[in-house]
């Protein structure tokens, strides 16, 4: 759909009112405007609220469908409102302060989480005749043969969760409960429950859905796997009446009640002979910021003071707050069910030392006998060694999904320092990032398979990579596989990455954290790489 006035393309794929829960995504585009801000608007009356709106999201299947360039312009809500709004709007401005006031009332939905046939077959003739109204046919046409692939798997419901049907022996199975968010965790996961099979254990998934806010449930068993819609009440009562051998609490972030199911948990794990294990994936059982970036877009150190973390928290406009549509949690509250966790589980499982740290600065009573330091195994990562073109300068390379926690930022600043001082410098992001620069030299590859990786960065001619991550990863997978492919690596001095590249023959460790020094430390470790790098690889 378009908006002639500023020349906005715009499509809202979702957008539902769950009781007084707003929740929804889409993407906006427009030549004219330099997009800076968006948020969302919400009217009944005279009443009005305005609430954060996620931007800049990657959106890989509108760059391949409609535009040949970089396109950065998903967007996500969800909000708690205080009423049940006649109208709703996205606000667009621009660097320059001009503002463009998008309606996307027509695709708000009063419906429940799970769709019937006919209520797909409802929204979809809605849609076309809103595009067709504008007159816009190529768009929807576009837009038909994008969706129809997405649409198809729901018209084959899921089984309703019914306990009786469920054939698992609990007491001999292993539970993992996780987020369904894709990364690192998502890897993790799916190694977890290979190596349980490869022990005849039967297993059990929790994972949570945050784009359709519903839950499913997973059972492996004897080859066979099966998935339900669950209720978390039934999944509550499920699991009161038998415990299970082990619970793999992988992942909470985006759970709809995450301090709920904590508690639950302790009380399966004081009832029975359970074995809890936690891997600290990222630090969301200290703050629900979980990168640990502050208001102002920077590690926060884990602050003493409850002070500065009521302020940050209620400051903050990160991408988190999705999660937390009613406002932030208590803080306090927050850390002391935690707490009370940290002290059931069996084994916290931490993959670098410098995020057992940061663990046990948040909480200093924890046992150190529970924390196990292990590693990611790369055993499945094909170990192809690229060669690199030191002739043509420096070429930066930047793997992976690249958030403003991950140095997007960081990233732009980059650019406009080598844009304003015509430096001959080149920057290739192989994967995808938020908000990129518009410069020539700025290349963006989109999303990339790891078997091909080795290939893409020979293709690319990057030749110096640079992990700008300002958050302290607990591991940093993508440091470790640019380590085994054997290619000079800058990371900044903070979290996991530096442990490993301090030791690392062609690494970098750049002590601060801006992108002037980052710039002016990959220029010189270009040289110094230029000089020693061994023939037979270029």
């Amino acid at each position: 759909m378009s908006s002639k006035e500023a020349d906005i393309v715009f499509n809202v794929d979702s957008l539902k009112l769950i009781r007084r829960r707003l929740h929804g995504w889409g993407w906006i585009y427009s030549k004219e405007l330099k997009i800076s801000n968006v948020e969302g608007v919400a009217t009944k009356g005279k009443k009005k609220v305005r609430f954060n709106c996620v931007w800049g999201i990657p959106r890989n299947d509108v760059r391949q469908t409609f535009l040949s360039i970089n396109f950065p312009g998903g967007f996500l809500i969800s909000q708690v409102l205080p009423f049940v709004p006649d109208k709703v709007y996205i606000d667009v401005r621009d660097k320059s302060g001009r503002q463009e006031l998008i309606d996307i009332t027509p695709f708000l939905e009063f419906v429940p989480l799970r769709h019937s046939f006919y209520q797909l077959l409802k929204r979809w003739l809605k849609l076309t005749f809103l595009y067709l109204l504008r007159g816009d046919f190529t768009t929807w046409l576009k837009l038909a043969s994008t969706k129809l692939h997405q649409v198809l798997p729901q018209l084959k419901p899921k089984k309703k969760f019914e306990k009786e049907y469920v054939n698992l022996s609990i007491t001999n199975a292993y539970l993992i409960v996780d987020h369904d968010l894709g990364g690192g965790a998502n890897y993790y996961r799916k190694r977890l429950i290979e190596e349980a099979l490869a022990e005849n254990k039967e297993v059990i998934l929790l994972t949570y859905n945050f784009a359709k806010l519903s839950y499913s449930l997973n059972t492996y068993n004897n080859g066979k796997e099966d998935e339900w819609n669950l209720n978390i009440a039934d999944f509550y009562t499920y699991f009161r009446e038998s415990t299970p051998e082990k619970i793999v609490v992988n992942n909470l972030v985006s759970f709809e009640d995450p301090l709920l199911l904590l508690n639950f948990l302790i009380e399966i794990k004081r009832q029975g002979r359970t074995k809890i294990v936690f891997p600290l994936h990222d630090y969301f059982c200290i703050c629900p910021s979980f990168y640990l970036i502050n208001s102002e877009g920077s590690f926060c150190e884990v602050p003493q003071s409850w002070e500065i973390c009521y302020r940050c928290l209620n400051e903050h406009k990160g991408r988190f707050t999705l999660f937390f549509p009613s406002g932030p949690p208590d803080i306090r509250q927050w850390r002391k069910t935690w707490g009370w966790f940290l002290q059931e589980v069996d084994e916290v499982r931490c993959f670098s030392q410098a995020s057992a740290d940061i663990l046990k600065k948040a909480y200093p009573e924890l046992t150190s006998s529970k924390i196990v330091i292990q590693s990611h195994s790369l055993d499945d990562f094909p170990v192809q060694r690229p060669k690199l073109d030191f002739s043509r300068g420096l070429h930066i390379g930047v793997v992976g999904h690249i958030l403003e926690e991950k140095g997007a930022g960081i990233l732009r600043e980059m650019a406009e320092i080598i844009h304003e001082k015509t430096l001959p410098v080149r920057i290739t992001v192989i994967g995808d990032m938020e908000i990129p620069p518009s410069h020539n030299f700025f290349k963006i590859t989109g999303p990339y398979s790891r078997i091909e990786l080795p290939k893409i960065i020979e293709k690319s001619g990057a030749n110096i990579f640079f992990v700008p991550s300002i958050w302290p990863e607990t591991f940093c997978l993508t440091a470790e596989e640019l380590m085994a492919l054997r290619v000079p690596l800058a990371v900044f001095d903070i979290g996991a990455p530096p442990e490993r590249v301090a030791k690392y023959s062609y690494g970098l460790v750049i002590k601060e954290i801006n992108a002037f020094s980052a710039l002016k430390e990959l220029m010189n470790f270009f040289e110094q790489m230029r000089n020693q790098w061994p023939v037979e690889n270029t």
